[in-house]
């Protein structure tokens, strides 16, 4: 017998350089308002990118900051929000719970909702799931979700100016980094095994502290054995 294989993804997912400067155009197509939630340090930095990219769309927008938790209270509190601004479209850029928080309200209002994130630690962008916490941090439940996000945007431009161990921890284990062959070649020679070189022949830094992360791993797993 054979097994089905199944897709469930975002029903849009966008990817390169500079697309942030183009989320105005993509937020047209999805609503008339839209309603931003972003950290503050988010807003800092690319806040003014973000209303440039609205200024000719025909499409308005209004911002709130995210409190910290995706929890059932911030969820309500967004919602009056969106409702009190007359929004018709979410929209979560940042991070993993800002995703969540920002999808949960589209539930709950009906409305389409984007997501951008800003680092690449989490597969919570194109996921039909929201995980809930109380106002403390500590795990509540899980909102599964009907539909995963109408629409992914990532400008890789931002992702490379994030954190390096963010997008080390999203990465995981190759598995050829277990295997005793590829593990005592020398790092350099790895590095080009697994991600090559860039154009200009030079090695990839995020691959080399990818793989630093995947030696750390193994050795403690060799040291707890």
């Amino acid at each position: 017998m054979f097994m089905a294989k199944i897709l469930i993804s975002p029903s849009r997912y966008v990817q390169g350089a500079g697309e942030m400067k183009k989320l105005g155009t993509y937020a047209a197509g999805y609503g008339k308002k839209a309603l931003i939630l972003i950290s503050p340090g988010g807003y800092k930095r690319i806040g003014a990118e973000i209303e440039e990219s609205f200024k000719d769309a025909d499409c308005g927008l209004s911002f709130d900051y995210f409190n910290g938790e995706c929890s059932k209270n911030e969820i309500d509190r967004i919602s009056g929000i969106m409702k009190e601004k007359g929004c018709d479209l979410m929209i979560g850029i940042g991070g993993g719970k800002i995703f969540d928080t920002a999808k949960a309200v589209a539930f709950y209002n009906h409305t389409p909702v984007i997501i951008c994130p800003t680092i690449a630690s989490t597969d919570a962008p194109c996921s039909a799931l929201s995980v809930i916490y109380t106002d403390d941090g500590v795990f509540e439940e899980y909102l599964f979700l009907p539909a995963n996000p109408n629409m992914v945007m990532m400008d890789t431009d931002i992702i490379a100016k994030s954190p390096v161990r963010l997008t080390v921890s999203g990465v995981p284990l190759p598995e050829r980094s277990r295997e005793p062959a590829f593990s005592s070649l020398p790092q350099e020679k790895r590095c080009d095994i697994v991600c090559g070189r860039k154009d200009d022949g030079s090695r990839n830094g995020a691959c080399r502290a990818v793989l630093q992360h995947a030696d750390g791993r193994r050795r403690q797993g060799e040291n707890s054995a």
